[in-house]
């Protein structure tokens, strides 16, 4: 949801200082409003006349916006000179996506169908949940993605260690800890979203909503190993 102008900012500082702007963008097709879809960092080197995109790179997948993280089917797309060097890397150290995966992806890129449901199933799940959330904690409906991010009391780092125990709820750190977290927990303790964090007072009707939200076990898993 960056702005252009702070998008323009960055790519100023990225010419003045020698440094490439690599975009994460494989959410970017999940907003709430159909008529006002954010901007990428490549249309903001296309608004401002920048049409070499130099010094700018932009990562998307299928993931998030098709719902199909195990193809592992994105693209990188941005300055040509960059992208050279890229290339030649991922063929040393990449592999070839099996066939019935390539089709698989073809047939979701030339779609756009699909994506627009999705955006309207998020729309709904978050509709129904945020109400009956903001009855124990204090959370908005996102301006993007498929997070919700309660406040909460306490830092991320401290508040797993002084929640309750819970069946049924996980507890995700965020900012400097996250990478460390992941590498260091078994994988039988599983790991949870944003979303998962329970107050004492939120009943069980309100966490099984808060798990409508959630990903399934496997794709948790596989981020983990990851």
């Amino acid at each position: 949801m960056i702005p252009r102008e702070t998008l323009a900012r960055v790519i100023a500082l990225a010419d003045k200082h020698d440094f490439i702007v690599a975009s994460d963008e494989c959410y970017s097709e999940l907003y709430p409003d159909e008529s006002n879809p954010p901007e990428g960092l490549l249309q903001t080197c296309a608004a401002i006349g920048r049409d070499d995109y130099r010094r700018c790179v932009v990562f998307h997948s299928l993931s998030k916006r098709s719902n199909l993280p195990g193809l592992r089917s994105g693209f990188v797309a941005g300055d040509a000179r960059i992208l050279e060097g890229y290339l030649k890397y991922r063929t040393y150290h990449g592999c070839a996506m099996p066939i019935h995966n390539q089709l698989a992806s073809i047939a979701a890129w030339s779609d756009e169908d699909h994506v627009r449901e999705n955006r309207a199933a998020y729309r709904a799940k978050f509709e129904a949940v945020v109400p009956i959330l903001r009855e124990v904690m204090e959370v908005d409906f996102p301006d993007a993605g498929f997070y919700l991010w309660p406040e909460t009391p306490m830092d991320d780092e401290t508040l797993p260690g002084n929640s309750p125990p819970s069946r049924t709820s996980t507890f995700f750190p965020g900012a400097t800890s996250l990478a460390r977290w992941m590498a260091t927990t078994p994988e039988k303790t599983g790991s949870g979203w944003p979303w998962l964090r329970r107050w004492k007072n939120a009943s069980r009707r309100h966490t099984g909503l808060l798990n409508l939200l959630g990903r399934t076990r496997h794709e948790t898993v596989w981020h983990q190993k990851l």
